[in-house]
């Protein structure tokens, strides 16, 4: 039986549509859209489609599910649901998950999230990598996520981080951004999270400035320097938080922008507080959350196995 899908996984300002048609070898990607939102969607990714499934922002507005959460627990609370951009064609809705706190206030207010797609990109990673122990996911990107994964593969917790964001500001407050290939230099990636435990960021700005007027080091390694510090802060997040309680023995597996998942891979690689395996995908999030909703459409019956 041939049939066509889209999957749509969606941020908060972006829109990844992939088209899948089933061959022989199974699913294969046949063609990709992305635009600002489901309004976009052309309609030569739509031709032929026979079934829609969405993740992320457009279907976790009021659909979420509470830790723990895997695959089954997850397909099957997802909801049969319509778009005005997509005409008659079905789309099912996959859930956010959150780690809920009840009574939110400053005492708790750490031990909450909510994701928004990275649920249905952990379910893609589990599905591809056919993992079998407990496993702490990074998604490396324009928000960083990392989400603890259980023994059973459930989503068990999950924390977010605006790193990304303010390792950008900073840069344009200091002198400018790196460029996407430019190499990471790992000394000053691992001194600048030395430095920014020891220092903090306000003073680690500072001190970017004066390397480049005072010192002969580079704009790569000035750059690797004040992203160690920013991501240093994630170590603590990743060591501390109690959304996530993680076991430093845990494997980790980090996907995303590339430059941010080596970043991390070489700064927890250095940290003796983690000693689990640990290893970088070339999948971005938007990939791994197609993979994910169509491993949840199989699990709900809704595609062959």
């Amino acid at each position: 039986m041939k049939m066509k899908i889209l999957t749509i996984a969606t941020s908060k300002n972006l829109m990844r549509a992939t088209q899948w048609q089933r061959m022989d070898q199974g699913w294969v990607a046949t063609g990709e859209h992305e635009g600002e939102g489901p309004g976009g969607l052309s309609g030569v990714i739509l031709d032929g489609v026979d079934l829609i499934l969405a993740s992320g922002a457009i279907a976790s507005g009021e659909l979420a599910l509470t830790v723990p959460g895997g695959l089954f627990e997850l397909a099957a609370a997802m909801v049969s649901s319509s778009l005005p951009e997509t005409g008659d064609r079905p789309v099912w809705l996959i859930p956010g998950v959150r780690t809920l706190c009840s009574d939110i206030g400053l005492h708790n207010s750490e031990a909450m999230d909510r994701m928004a797609g990275e649920e249905t990109a952990a379910i893609g990673l589990i599905d591809s990598l056919k993992l079998q122990d407990e496993a702490i996911a990074v998604f490396a990107g324009s928000r960083t996520r990392f989400v603890r994964l259980d023994r059973e593969q459930r989503i068990a917790g999950s924390a977010a981080s605006m790193s990304t964001e303010l390792f950008e500001a900073l840069c344009a407050m200091t002198g400018g951004q790196g460029e996407a290939d430019e190499p990471l230099d790992a000394e000053m990636l691992a001194t600048g999270a030395r430095y920014g435990r020891d220092f903090g960021l306000g003073r680690i700005a500072v001190l970017v400035r004066q390397l480049e007027h005072y010192c002969p080091y580079g704009h790569a390694q000035r750059i690797s320097f004040l992203l160690g510090a920013v991501l240093g802060a994630d170590l603590q997040t990743l060591k501390n938080s109690r959304a996530l309680r993680i076991n430093p023995a845990s494997r980790f597996v980090i996907a995303g922008e590339p430059r941010f998942a080596e970043a991390f891979r070489l700064l927890i690689a250095d940290d003796g507080f983690f000693s689990g395996p640990l290893s970088v995908v070339a999948e971005t999030q938007a990939s791994l959350a197609g993979w994910g909703a169509l491993a949840l459409a199989r699990a709900r019956g809704l595609i062959p196995s």
